[in-house]
């Protein structure tokens, strides 16, 4: 009996090379929120906020999880966010957004580790974020895209979800409960 045709090898070696292609990322979504009223980060996070979760990478199934404490402050054109993180392995981190409504339903931010600018949006009753940010790691660092949806419970809490990719293959997810603190 003959080996297979080349078509075939082919299509095998194309079918192969698209299947990691089948966890591509793809946006959050929030069905709590969907139904619920617009989140506006400006109106949302003015004072202290309290976020927990975790980050999952979808590789390996490994979990970090996490704690911050969100400082907000609202100028009337841009939303700055002092967020001050402990890992659950004790690491610490520091980061400050400045968001910028550019528009009724669009805003502009910044951040220490994002390359460019992120780009946010009124979508509904969701907001969504988009960026490109170094990450680093133990041994060195990578660029990673996260894709952040934010939506309000209807306990008055926020949800956000993100999706964290490179070179559009989805390479974690992170999931974070904020709450006004104190």
């Amino acid at each position: 009996m003959p080996g297979p045709s080349l078509s075939t090898t082919l299509r095998i070696a194309i079918l192969a090379a698209a299947l990691p292609l089948a966890a591509c990322a793809t946006q959050p979504v929030l069905e709590t929120a969907a139904k619920g009223p617009a989140f506006v980060p400006e109106r949302f996070f003015v004072g202290r906020t309290l976020a927990e979760g975790e980050f999952v990478n979808t590789i390996d199934g490994s979990r970090r999880g996490l704690r911050a404490t969100i400082d907000g402050r609202w100028d009337g054109r841009a939303l700055t966010l002092v967020e001050n993180f402990v890992y659950s392995d004790g690491e610490r981190d520091r980061k400050t957004w400045v968001l910028t409504k550019t528009g009724p339903a669009s805003y502009s931010g910044t951040r220490e580790d994002v390359i460019g600018t992120a780009d946010g949006r009124l979508d509904g009753p969701v907001f969504r974020l988009a960026y490109i940010a170094t990450v680093k790691t133990k041994q060195s660092s990578v660029d990673v895209k996260f894709d952040d949806v934010l939506g309000l419970l209807p306990d008055g809490s926020g949800l956000n979800r993100a999706t964290v990719s490179k070179l559009g293959v989805k390479v974690g997810e992170v999931t974070l409960r904020i709450r006004h603190g104190r």
